[in-house]
C-alpha cells in the first residue's frame, strides 16, 4: 500500500515479500477481473496461480491468454494461429477457429481475437461471432461494467458503447437468422461514440473514466466526450491501475519502479454519474469534493452543456464571468467586474477588458444605462462617443473629449469637438497631434479666428523641415498665404471672421436635437442673409422660429399658362402710369407704330398687344401718386384671359387711354427699390386710379425678380393683326444687363 499523503509523482517505498518461484521466465503476468488470480505467460505456455500464495491453479499450452470479465475461472487461450479455446471455471468449455491468423486476444465483455489489421469479437457463451472492427488494433481496453470499450490505434483511440440487448437476442437466434449472424455477425452491437486523436500507450479504466498515458508522456482521464491532464510524466511510465480508496493513479516505469498521482475518486464519479445523466446521484456526491475541485468539474459541466449548473458550481471569478456572459446574466457579471476592480491585486488591463466586454453586450441587449457606466469604468471611448452622440449628451461629450485626448485618442477626441461644434478646440487637437497642415485647412474652413495661428504654424513646420534639408519644404512655405498678412487674397474674410464671432455671441451652437432644422437653415442660407439671422436669433432665444417652417417648404409650382381665348373683338387694355418714387425713369420710345420692349414691365403673355402707334407715355409721374399703388403677388401672374389680343381699331386718333403697356428701363445707379409699369386688370374710360392691394400674408414668400421677368427682348414680340412688323429697338446698354432681387415690401 502507498504511504499516507504523498506527493505527485514522488517514488513510491513499498514492502516487499518473497512469495515464491516459478519455473519459467513469465513475459506477461496477467491478473483476472476480481484479482484472485495471476496468470503467467511464458514461450507457448501458461501458468495460473492464485494470487495470495502463488499456488498453481491451472496450466496449459497457448500462445496467449485473456480473461473474462465475468466469473474467476473463464479465461480463453490462443492454442494456435487459428484455434481458440474457451474455459469456464478453469474447465474446457468448447473450442473454435477463425478464418485468419490471429496474433492475440483480448477479453472483456466480449472476446476479441486480433490480426494486425482489424479484431474480431466473440462471445464468451457459445461460438457466435458478434462484430468485426477492421482497424490495426493496438489494444483492446473495457470498463468494469462492459458498457464501453476503448479500442487503440497508432493514430488515434476510438470508444464504443456495447449493446448488450442486441447480442443477447442475437444469441437466441435460430434458422436462418442464426446462420446470417454467423456470417455477418449481430448489427449494432458495438457503436463509436468518441474519438480520441491521441496515440495511447497504456490504458485503464476507472468507473465511466478512461484513465490513459499518451505517447508525449502525459496522465490524462477521458470523460463525457472532454480530456483532462492529471500530469505530466517526468519519463515513460505504464498504468498499473487505480487505486478508489486511495484516490490514486498507480504508474510504473522501465525500471520497476513505482509513482502514484492523486486523482480523486468523488470527482470521477460524479462525472461518471454525469455522463451516465444520473443527476440524483450526482448531487449526493458534489458536498464530497474538495472545494479546490470545483472549478474542474464546473468546466466539466460546461462542456457537457450544463452552464446553469456550471455557474453555480464554479468558484473561479474569471470562469464564472465567462459562464455568466454566455448565459446572458448581465446583473451576475457585472457584480463579479466590480469584486475584481475593487481587489488590490488586479491587473487594470484584464479587468478594463471585461468592462467594455459587458458594456458591448448590455449595448446589444438595450440597456443603456449599464452600457454607459460599464463603457466608462472600461475606459471605452468609441462606446462612449456612439452613446453620447446617440443621446445628444453634450456635458458628456465634453468630458469624453478631455478624456480621450488625455489617453492619446486624438480621433475619438476630435470627433467628440466636432459634435459640440467647438471648432477651436478641434483646431487644437489637430496641432496636438502634429497634424498642423490639417489644422490650418480646418481653421481656414470653420475656424476663421485660428486660421493665422494654424497657419503660421505649418509655415514654420515647414522651415523646420527645409533647415533639415527639405528643398520642397522650402518651396510649400513660401507659397502659402497667411490671412493675418493676405487678408486680400481671401475673398469674404472680414465677413467671414464677423459672422463666426455673431454666431458665438448668440450662443446658438451647439443646438439640441429639436432645433437641428432651425441650424441646418442657418448654415445652409448664411448668417448674414435674412433667412440666417432669422434662424440664428431663434437657436439664441432656444426655439424653433415657426416662419423658417415656411420658408424651408418647397416653393409652389407656376400653373401653365392657358392658352389665350380666341376673340375677334377683345375690350381694349388701359394702363396706368407709375414713375419711380426716387427718380423718373427715362422711357425707351420705339418710334412710330411700334412701341419698344420694356426693361420693367412684367409680360404677361408673348401674344401681340393692340396699340396706336404715336401713343404718348406720361412716364413722369407724381411720387404720391406711386406711393399710392400697391401689388400683391397676383399682380404679377400669368391672367391669359386678361390678355388678349385686341383687334385692329379703325382709324382714330390715338388716345393715353388705348396706348400699349407702358415700358419703362431701370437704370443701373438705380437703388434696388424699383417700380414697374403693370397694365391694370380692368378696362376704363377715364385714368384708372390706384387700386389698393391687400397687404401680403405673413407666411408669403419674397419672389425674385429680374430683368428677363419684365421685357420681351428687342425684335421678338410679334406684331398685332393688321400692323407691319414691328421695327426693333436698340438694345439696353451692357451695365443696364442685371437681375435685380425684389420682394414684396418693395412695393408697399
Amino acid at each position: 500500500s502507498a504511504a499516507p499523503g504523498p506527493e505527485d509523482g514522488a517514488r513510491l517505498e513499498l514492502r516487499s515479500r518473497d512469495m515464491g518461484s516459478i519455473d519459467m521466465y513469465p513475459r506477461a503476468l496477467l491478473h483476472n477481473s476480481n484479482g484472485r488470480f495471476v496468470a503467467a505467460l511464458g514461450d507457448n505456455e501458461y501458468v495460473i496461480y492464485t494470487a495470495q500464495a502463488l499456488r498453481s491453479k491451472s496450466f496449459g499450452k497457448g500462445r496467449d491468454l485473456a480473461w473474462s470479465a465475468q466469473g474467476s475461472g473463464d479465461y480463453a487461450v490462443l492454442t494456435s494461429s487459428s484455434g481458440v479455446s474457451v474455459f469456464k471455471d478453469f474447465r474446457e468449455a468448447f473450442e473454435f477457429r477463425v478464418p485468419f491468423a490471429a496474433t492475440k486476444v483480448s477479453g472483456g465483455a466480449l472476446l476479441a481475437v486480433q490480426r494486425n489489421d482489424f479484431v474480431q469479437f466473440w462471445a464468451w457463451d457459445q461460438e457466435m461471432f458478434v462484430m468485426q472492427v477492421d482497424a490495426e488494433c493496438l489494444g483492446v481496453h473495457w470498463n468494469e461494467s462492459g458498457d464501453f470499450v476503448a479500442i487503440t490505434t497508432p493514430d488515434a483511440t476510438y470508444i464504443l458503447e456495447h449493446n448488450k440487448d442486441a447480442v443477447m437476442a442475437a444469441s437466441m437466434a435460430t434458422g436462418d437468422d442464426a446462420a446470417r449472424i454467423a456470417a455477418e455477425g449481430v448489427d449494432g452491437a458495438l457503436t463509436v461514440v468518441h474519438e480520441l486523436h491521441e496515440r495511447i500507450v497504456s490504458a485503464e479504466w476507472a468507473g465511466d473514466c478512461l484513465l490513459f498515458v499518451t505517447s508525449r508522456g502525459k496522465l490524462c482521464y477521458f470523460v463525457g466526450g472532454r480530456t483532462i491532464t492529471v500530469a505530466v510524466l517526468p519519463g515513460p511510465q505504464h498504468i498499473l491501475g487505480y487505486l478508489q480508496k486511495d484516490g490514486r493513479v498507480v504508474m510504473q516505469n522501465r525500471s520497476g519502479e513505482i509513482f502514484s498521482y492523486a486523482l480523486a475518486w468523488p470527482l470521477l464519479d460524479y462525472q461518471t454519474a454525469v455522463v451516465r445523466r444520473d443527476f440524483d446521484r450526482a448531487n449526493t456526491i458534489l458536498p464530497g469534493i474538495p472545494r479546490d475541485q470545483h472549478t474542474r468539474i464546473a468546466k466539466f459541466l460546461e462542456a457537457q452543456g450544463f452552464k446553469e449548473e456550471a455557474l453555480a458550481v464554479s468558484t473561479d471569478p474569471e470562469h464564472r464571468f465567462e459562464l455568466a456572459i454566455a448565459l446572458n446574466r448581465l446583473d451576475i457579471a457585472h457584480a463579479i467586474t466590480t469584486e475584481a476592480a475593487a481587489e488590490a491585486e488586479a491587473d487594470e488591463v484584464e479587468v478594463e477588458a471585461r468592462w467594455r466586454q459587458l458594456a458591448d453586450l448590455a449595448l446589444s441587449r438595450g440597456d443603456i444605462k449599464l452600457s454607459l457606466e460599464c463603457a466608462k469604468a472600461g475606459k471605452d471611448h468609441p462606446t462612449l462617443l456612439l452613446l453620447y452622440t446617440s443621446l445628444g449628451h453634450a456635458e458628456g461629450l465634453a468630458e469624453l473629449a478631455q478624456d480621450a485626448e488625455a489617453a492619446g485618442r486624438a480621433n475619438v477626441a476630435l470627433a467628440a469637438r466636432l459634435a459640440l461644434s467647438d471648432a477651436s478646440g478641434a483646431v487644437d487637437i489637430l496641432r496636438k497631434s502634429g497634424r498642423v497642415a490639417d489644422a490650418a485647412i480646418f481653421a481656414r474652413a470653420h475656424c476663421p479666428s485660428r486660421a493665422a495661428e494654424a497657419t503660421s504654424e505649418w509655415i514654420g513646420h515647414l522651415r523646420a523641415r527645409a533647415a533639415r534639408g527639405d528643398r520642397g519644404a522650402e518651396r510649400a512655405a513660401e507659397a502659402i498665404a497667411n490671412p493675418a498678412e493676405y487678408a486680400n487674397l481671401f475673398e469674404g474674410w472680414e465677413l467671414a471672421l464677423e459672422t463666426e464671432q455673431a454666431v458665438a455671441d448668440s450662443g446658438a451652437l451647439p443646438c439640441s436635437s429639436a432645433q437641428h432644422a432651425t441650424a441646418s437653415a442657418m448654415l445652409d442660407a448664411g448668417v448674414n442673409s435674412d433667412e440666417g439671422w432669422a434662424a440664428l436669433t431663434a437657436l439664441a432665444g432656444g426655439e424653433v422660429a415657426a416662419d423658417m417652417a415656411a420658408a424651408e417648404a418647397p416653393e409652389p409650382e407656376d400653373e401653365p399658362e392657358a392658352a389665350p381665348a380666341e376673340s375677334p373683338e377683345a375690350p381694349e387694355l388701359p394702363t396706368a402710369p407709375v414713375a419711380s418714387p426716387t427718380s423718373p425713369s427715362p422711357v425707351a420710345s420705339s418710334g412710330a407704330g411700334s412701341p419698344g420692349p420694356a426693361a420693367g414691365a412684367a409680360q404677361a403673355t408673348d401674344a401681340p398687344v393692340d396699340a396706336p402707334a404715336d401713343a404718348d407715355v406720361d412716364a413722369a409721374a407724381d411720387d404720391d401718386q406711386d406711393d399710392a399703388a400697391a401689388f400683391d403677388q397676383d399682380d404679377f401672374g400669368d391672367d391669359s384671359a386678361a390678355w388678349q389680343p385686341a383687334s385692329p381699331p379703325a382709324a382714330a386718333s390715338p388716345s393715353p387711354a388705348a396706348s400699349s403697356p407702358q415700358h419703362a428701363r431701370v437704370e443701373a445707379s438705380s437703388p434696388p427699390r424699383q417700380a414697374a409699369d403693370v397694365p391694370a386688370a380692368e378696362p376704363a374710360a377715364a385714368p384708372p386710379a390706384p387700386v389698393e392691394a391687400p397687404e401680403p400674408a405673413a407666411e408669403e414668400e419674397a419672389i425674385d425678380f429680374g430683368m428677363d421677368d419684365f421685357a420681351t427682348p428687342p425684335g421678338e414680340r410679334e406684331a398685332a393683326p393688321g400692323e407691319g412688323a414691328a421695327p426693333a429697338a436698340a438694345a439696353p446698354a451692357a451695365d443696364d444687363d442685371f437681375d435685380l432681387d425684389l420682394d414684396l415690401g418693395d412695393f408697399e
